[in-house]
């Protein structure tokens, strides 16, 4: 059961809005982490002036807990780890590689275009548009995935 198709039937989700372009969450992780129909995903990182970046875990959670989303950025190691769980089911995918462009400010995760890897696996599945948006006074993640909006805060 895909995740973005079953959201919004019937079940209340807080902080989530209804918008009519494509958008929302990768989370839900990564959800962020979704890719694109067409095989094209990218984090848009807007900070001052392109340096850094998301770093460290950042979480949300729907439906008292029946969708749960958290992504770890590890810059050092230019890694990432995304967790999904969503209506019982669990995706876990440890050690993703990532590129951060600080010219162009985004980040680039390559396994969503490839459907034999963990993340690809979900990308595929859930059929998504993703775009995240790292927003730095906030230090918070805005995740938009086919017209649902929810923002990724810093996890407690």
């Amino acid at each position: 059961m895909g995740l973005f198709n079953n959201l919004n039937h019937g079940m209340p989700l807080r902080g989530i809005h209804h918008r009519p372009s494509i958008l929302i969450v990768f989370t839900i992780c990564f959800l962020l982490l979704l890719q694109s129909q067409s095989s094209v995903f990218a984090i848009h990182v807007v900070e001052g002036d392109g340096v850094g970046g998301p770093d460290g875990a950042y979480c949300v959670k729907y439906g008292n807990h029946l969708v749960e989303s958290r992504i770890t950025f590890h810059t050092a190691s230019g890694v990432l780890d995304f967790y999904l769980f969503e209506f019982g089911e669990v995706t876990n995918c440890p050690a993703v590689a990532y590129t951060y462009d600080p010219v162009n400010r985004v980040v680039d995760v390559p396994d969503v275009r490839n459907g034999t890897t963990c993340m690809g696996k979900q990308a595929e599945r859930n059929h998504a548009k993703v775009k995240v948006v790292f927003v730095p006074e906030k230090d918070a993640l805005n995740v938009k995935v086919n017209g649902l909006e929810t923002v990724m805060n810093k996890c407690a």
